[in-house]
């Protein structure tokens, strides 16, 4: 069995997840997902991409097995957002920086945005 198929079995199994669930949630059925595990397709970047971006898996670790399985959760759920919506890496750091800004700046931001989008 190739190294990566094995992480992603591990990926899997700590997450709980039957391969029909797993598969479902990134766009493949369960037998992508079982021939992925078991060597019976080749594993493309394509797959590893969705795997590591819909999970927060470290990309590192799945192709290597080394560093941590899981990457940091609010870093992971930026890139997730990045990729989902096309965002710049601009983008991305506006969302980070107005998340660890208190409520109340969050509310003035939130009351720009609302009258700029009314003046469409």
């Amino acid at each position: 069995m190739d190294e990566v198929s094995g992480r992603i079995i591990q990926v899997r199994e700590a997450l709980r997840l039957s391969q029909k669930r797993f598969g479902r949630n990134i766009g493949m059925n369960r037998d992508t997902i079982n021939n992925l595990e078991h060597d019976k397709v080749r594993i493309k970047d394509f797959h590893k991409k969705c795997i590591c971006l819909y999970y927060g898996v470290n990309e590192d670790w799945l192709n290597t097995g080394e560093g941590e399985m899981f990457t940091d959760e609010k870093a992971a759920l930026l890139e997730r957002l990045q990729a989902v919506y096309s965002l710049s890496d601009s983008d991305a750091r506006m969302i980070a920086r107005f998340t660890e800004m208190p409520k109340e700046k969050r509310k003035c931001i939130h009351s720009f945005i609302e009258i700029a989008g009314e003046l469409d």
